[in-house]
């Protein structure tokens, strides 16, 4: 998910261990020294606390796959061997320590926390909105090699690459594809459905054209969701816009 994706792979390639702890053997996964299998939220118990300050239960709905620990269980095995005293039996006996160790949590009972859950003093903490109006005008161009802001982000159907692994949205949205506007992808002579290259500075990736009126002139905009066509090997992470040229291929 990381701009300059090849530059990550050459840091993660240095590494005399790496331990990885996720659901799908993602990218990274396929790197590491040693994966350790999550758990994911429908195999798994605990609470979590989200922004308002609430600490809330979740139930276990299936038992994890033959041979997957719930994802505390690793961790805490690992914690072990590393010399730490993290000597759980279940999520109730994390959670207590939990309260004991935050004021804001005190007093709590795992078992009693109910539907809905109780607000902490976590919850006195103001968080304020920050709205930004985004104008597409003031997007500077770019040069005469890369005239086009790259903008980026998930899809309706897909989060990061996570749906890839899932059949279902993969038939509903199965490719990654360029977003233009009616006005540019006329004056680039593109027709809905053709292949383009699209480059950057940093590489090039061959997706296919669709027009969109919702597109502003100007600006294209890639998926950051499918792996084999990752758009952050077009990012720069020295930029915070990054500008491509794009020609039928």
């Amino acid at each position: 998910d990381f701009p300059d994706s090849e530059y990550i792979h050459d840091c993660l390639s240095t590494l005399d261990l790496l331990i990885f702890h996720d659901l799908f053997l993602t990218e990274t996964a396929r790197m590491a020294t040693v994966v350790l299998p999550a758990t994911s939220f429908v195999e798994t118990e605990g609470t979590f606390t989200n922004t308002e300050g609430r600490i809330q239960r979740f139930q276990r709905g299936a038992a994890p796959s033959k041979g997957v620990r719930e994802s505390w269980q690793p961790l805490s095995r690992l914690a072990q061997k590393l010399g730490a005293e993290f000597v759980y039996e279940n999520p109730p006996e994390i959670f207590r320590e939990m309260v004991t160790l935050s004021s804001d949590a005190a007093g709590l009972d795992y078992d009693k926390l109910g539907a809905n859950g109780r607000i902490v003093a976590l919850a006195e903490r103001v968080f304020e909105p920050a709205l930004y109006e985004v104008e597409f005008d003031s997007y500077a161009s770019g040069d005469s090699d890369y005239p086009y802001p790259l903008l980026t982000g998930d899809l309706v159907y897909h989060l990061r690459h996570l749906t890839n692994y899932n059949e279902d949205m993969m038939l509903v949205a199965p490719e990654a594809h360029l977003e233009i506007s009616p006005e540019d992808a006329k004056s680039l002579e593109l027709k809905e459905g053709d292949t383009v290259r699209v480059e950057s500075a940093k590489g090039t990736l061959e997706v296919e054209v669709v027009i969109s009126k919702k597109s502003p002139p100007g600006v294209v905009f890639l998926p950051r969701n499918y792996s084999d066509k990752n758009v952050n090997k077009l990012r720069d992470r020295e930029k915070t816009l990054d500008y491509v040229r794009i020609a039928k291929a």
